[in-house]
This record gives structure tokens, sequence and C-alpha cells, in this order.
């Protein structure tokens, strides 16, 4: 009996460990799906962005590679005050910048160039004339974009390299030398494209990878748990690692055996089963109260093997259904 209550003992403490175990699992799983899923999401996010971006940039390119083509350096000799609006070269220039500012979609795109004063003014501007933001050839520009257009000036392409967000909305902005035929720089090119699009679609991504990530965190959290119970623990509740992995139906031996009896009745069969709980319960109450038996029982009413062998199979049912009751009732 000692013997016994020992056994049962380890086989409890096991039970502990091997749930504590399970959880530990699980949360490891946890920690390394996390890990995973936001490195991933990190990485697919700003190569994202940087191709949203390197997109941005080479339509500013492409924008200042064909006004080159198309405007002459001698406009910015030409066109330096709001009288120079009626000429010819003003009406066309005019006309090609509004042509491209509509089918680039871009918000603002406008020369620059400085005055007798080596102030920094608007050249030609491509919105349309009765537009409220329209500016005339010799306003000054404005304080803000003097830092950018100067180094424009100065030979160097400006781009902003991420999108800005302004009051107007999110916009990526960029300026570029214009140059003549021997190189030197006459004025320089502005342009904004709005990109609140872009922008909302990228806090949509980021926020269905957040989503993605707590979703699988919990899905691998759960998976990983009950896989673990499978293949590690004993007690798992519908069936005995042993069967699981050997694949043996109605098997004896270990912790299951069979007790044949001869000459009875169900009442006594029964009575047997009850008392035999009972002792179990009693014995263990101090030592190890959570100790259970699950018990079947089943007829044979015939001689051969086959009416033998589905007689266990049949005892072996009620055995587990008796099982199920248990830890049915104990939740």
């Amino acid at each position: 009996m000692t013997s016994l209550l020992k056994n049962n003992m380890n086989r409890e403490n096991k039970r502990k460990k091997l749930a504590q175990l399970s959880y530990q699992v699980a949360i490891l799983v946890l920690v390394l799906v996390s890990i995973s899923c936001t490195i991933l999401s990190i990485v697919i996010y700003n190569m994202s962005y940087k191709d949203m971006i390197a997109s941005l940039e080479e339509r500013g390119e492409a924008v200042k590679i064909y006004l080159s083509q198309y405007l002459e350096p001698s406009l910015f000799n030409e066109i330096i005050t709001y009288e120079d609006m009626n000429t010819e070269s003003y009406k066309n220039a005019h006309r090609t910048l509004k042509y491209v500012k509509e089918i680039t979609t871009a918000k603002y795109l406008y020369t620059a160039t400085t005055n007798k004063d080596g102030e920094l003014i608007y050249h030609i501007d491509g919105l349309s004339l009765d537009d409220k933001d329209f500016r005339k050839p010799g306003d000054l520009i404005e304080i803000d974009f003097q830092s950018d257009l100067l180094l424009a000036m100065s030979g160097k392409d400006i781009l902003s390299g991420k999108l800005l967000i302004t009051e107007w909305g999110e916009v990526f902005v960029a300026y570029y030398p214009l140059n003549d035929n021997t190189g030197n720089v006459v004025g320089a090119l502005g342009l904004e494209f709005p990109a609140t699009n872009q922008y909302n679609t990228f806090l949509a991504f980021r926020n269905f990878t957040i989503l993605l990530i707590i979703i699988t965190c919990i899905f691998s959290f759960i998976i990983s748990k009950i896989l673990f119970k499978r293949i590690s623990n004993p007690y798992f509740k519908n069936i005995y690692n042993t069967d699981s992995l050997t694949g043996l139906k109605n098997r004896i031996g270990g912790d299951e055996f069979a007790i044949l009896f001869s000459n009875q009745n169900s009442k006594r069969i029964e009575d047997y089963i009850n008392n035999m709980k009972l002792t179990l319960s009693e014995i263990c109450k101090n030592n190890l109260p959570n100790a259970s038996i699950s018990m079947g029982m089943a007829y044979c009413t015939g001689a051969t093997f086959n009416e033998w062998e589905k007689a266990q199979e049949e005892a072996d049912r009620c055995m587990y259904a008796d099982k199920k009751k248990f830890y049915n009732n104990a939740q």
C-alpha cells in the first residue's frame, strides 16, 4: 500500500510539472512568434515605404527631365516681373507647366530664380491664373522654402526623402536645379506631390500588421499548449499518451488492467466498481486527494475469441466514458 501511495504521489507531481512546462513551452513559442512577426512586419513596412518614396522621386526626376527639354534657359532672363505675363514666351511656358502639373497630379509645380537684388522670386507658376495660391513672376518666395531653393540654385537636388505631414495633408517635396546649355544653374524647379492616399494605405497596413501579430500569437499560444499536452502529458483528459503514440486500442497493461468475473450479475459488478472508487478515495484522501480511477464493464455471453474481443472493446468504451464524465464534473 505504501508503494502504491508513493507511485501515485510521484505521478501527481509529474502531472503538475508537465502542466507548468506546457505553459512555459507555450509562452516560449508565443515570444518567438511575436519576435518573428514583428521583425517581418518591420522589414516589409520599411521596404514598402522606401519603394513608395523611390517611386515619388522617380516621378519628380521625370518632371525635371521633361521640363529641362521644353523650358528655354533664356526664359529666366526674359521673365522677371508680372508685366512679362503678357508675353508669348510666358504664356507658352505657363501652359507647359500647367499641363505637366495636371498629368502628374502634382499639387504645386513652379520655377524660381533671383531678381536683380539677389532675392528668390517665383518665375512661372503651374497653377491656374485664377487659383488663390497662384504666384506671379517677381513674387518673393516664402521664407520657409528659401533654404531648400538656395541649395537647389547651388546645383543640388533636394528631396524630402519622406512624407511630410502638413496642415493640408501628407506631401512629398522636391527641388531641382535647372541648367543652361553650358551647365550653369539659371533657376530652380519646385514641386510638391500629394501623398495622403499613400499615407493612409501605410496606416491601414500598420494597423493590419499589429492585428495579424496579435491573432497569430494567440493561435500559436493555444495550439502549442494543446500539442504539448498531447505529446507530453499522460493525464490528458481524452486519451492517454501511450494510446496516442502507439496507436494501440483497448490495450491492457501499464495503467490499464482488466478483471474477469464469472457468474456475476450487473448489481454486484456495479457495487464492486463503487466500492473500489470509495476505497481509493479513502486511502488517498490525505496524501493524494486528486487520485481517481475510471472503470467500465461489459458482458460476454459467448465463448469465441471475437466475442471476448468485442466485450473488451465495450468495457474499454465504458471506461473512457467514465473518465470523460469525471473530468466534465471536475470542471
